[in-house]
């Protein structure tokens, strides 16, 4: 049997790339929480195809270990799979696979901040093997992000400074013919977009704070489906540091959140008043977010312009 090759690593990031707040760069042998790394042996550039002569109908077995050199890493700390279509199917860490030379790993959030080993053992015709390990580290890349969007857009982070005016006043008849004025519903919408993680749930940490020259009635709710459905804020207190698990399935992350202040028949809205939403935490298992360090950056606030104060209708 010829002899293996070292062990040769690549980056096929699906996330972007990033460092963290240690200034980590995400590769296979320090892969951010989220992303997807190659991984193969006895191969050209990049994994792409077996070394110019190296024999083919060889078995490859690939396994990753935790903390040591013998414990089975948990499947919820990392999933293999296959390196490309067409490649050989991985079938589990006991079951070598003829020129399987090749894998890609996705490291998820408890992985992070803990040490890996990925074996690999290949066996000739010969039934001869030579055995080979990486030392992986994982870490946690998670970023959280917050902006300001419009109604009419949801996606396109809005200006610092967004502007909302309360709704166009209702008019009805009440009893006796007397005119009644109702001041409708404003709604300002938030979106937090969480990155590098995987595809599990995580929990928000935030903070939201209703100005207090409104005193109606506020409404705090969120969506993970870009603003289609809305469920409540469940432990949302105003301006209090609280969390919300947020239902997660992909490796970045949308969250709209809703503030909706209820003028009803009292509160006119002939002062001005604000909403700020910011950004307190984030937590994925044992990978913590990094938040905005400059104000600007973790919270957003939106005002609502004070309506003209209109005196009744004089006449003569």
């Amino acid at each position: 049997m010829k002899k293996l090759r070292n062990l040769c690593i690549a980056i096929i990031a699906l996330v972007g790339l990033s460092g963290s707040a240690f200034a980590q760069t995400n590769s296979g042998i320090t892969p951010a929480i989220g992303t997807e790394h190659g991984y193969w042996v006895n191969a050209n550039a990049a994994g792409a195809g077996f070394t110019t002569g190296y024999p083919t109908g060889n078995t490859y077995l690939w396994y990753v270990t935790k903390g040591d050199l013998t414990s089975p890493a948990p499947a919820t700390d990392v999933t293999i799979g296959e390196f490309a279509t067409g490649d050989p199917a991985y079938v589990d860490a006991t079951t070598a696979v003829v020129d399987l030379y090749r894998i890609k790993l996705t490291w998820l959030a408890p992985s992070a901040t803990s040490t890996y080993y990925l074996h690999i053992i290949e066996t000739s015709a010969d039934d001869c093997s030579n055995h080979k390990v990486e030392i992986i580290n994982p870490f946690s890349d998670f970023q959280l992000a917050i902006a300001n969007v419009a109604v009419a857009d949801l996606t396109t982070a809005a200006a610092d400074d967004l502007k909302v005016c309360a709704p166009d006043v209702a008019l009805s008849l009440g009893g006796g013919g007397a005119v009644e004025y109702n001041y409708g519903t404003t709604a300002l919408y938030y979106k937090v977009d969480a990155t590098n993680i995987d595809t599990e749930n995580y929990v928000l940490g935030y903070n939201i704070d209703v100005n207090d020259a409104f005193t109606g009635t506020v409404t705090a709710t969120y969506s993970t489906d870009g603003g289609t459905n809305y469920s409540a804020l469940v432990n949302y207190v105003d301006a209090t540091d609280v969390t919300q698990s947020i239902t997660n399935t992909a490796n970045a992350s949308s969250v709209i959140i809703r503030v909706e202040l209820a003028n009803g028949t009292t509160f006119e809205g002939i002062t001005s008043h604000d909403v700020t939403v910011k950004l307190v935490s984030g937590a994925q298992g044992v990978a913590l977010a990094t938040i905005p360090t400059d104000l600007a950056d973790k919270q957003k606030k939106q005002d609502v312009p004070a309506r003209p104060s209109t005196s009744g209708i004089g006449s003569n």
